[in-house]
């Protein structure tokens, strides 16, 4: 603990959750899951409508990028800074693609 606070900088994980407010539906079962206390509820005001509600906000400060929030979130509103579903669908498809070559080899 006191090399952490002695230090000049503190490292963290680069990678954190961030929610898109307007497809965010307030089950809020993001803010269950996080084993690190990251979601917040914070108020929303839809541009189209002008409806008010609250929706989710993960702090960047707090998050760790576990991404058991992107996991649970079902209308796809949560994702990882970086890992985008087209991110990990086309790591997927290049992986599948260099087994099937060694598997042919």
């Amino acid at each position: 603990m006191i090399g952490l606070l002695s230090s000049d900088e503190l490292v963290r994980e680069p990678l954190v959750a961030e929610v898109t407010s307007d497809t965010c539906i307030s089950c809020f079962a993001c803010e269950e899951i996080c084993p690190y206390g990251a979601v917040e509820r914070v108020p929303y005001t839809d541009p189209e409508t002008g409806a008010e509600a609250e929706v989710a906000r993960v702090n960047p400060g707090v998050c760790e990028g576990c991404g058991a929030c992107v996991a649970v979130c079902r209308p796809k509103a949560v994702d990882l800074m970086g890992f985008s579903d087209e991110q990990i669908y086309s790591e997927i498809n290049v992986l599948s693609n260099i087994v099937n070559v060694k598997d042919e080899a």
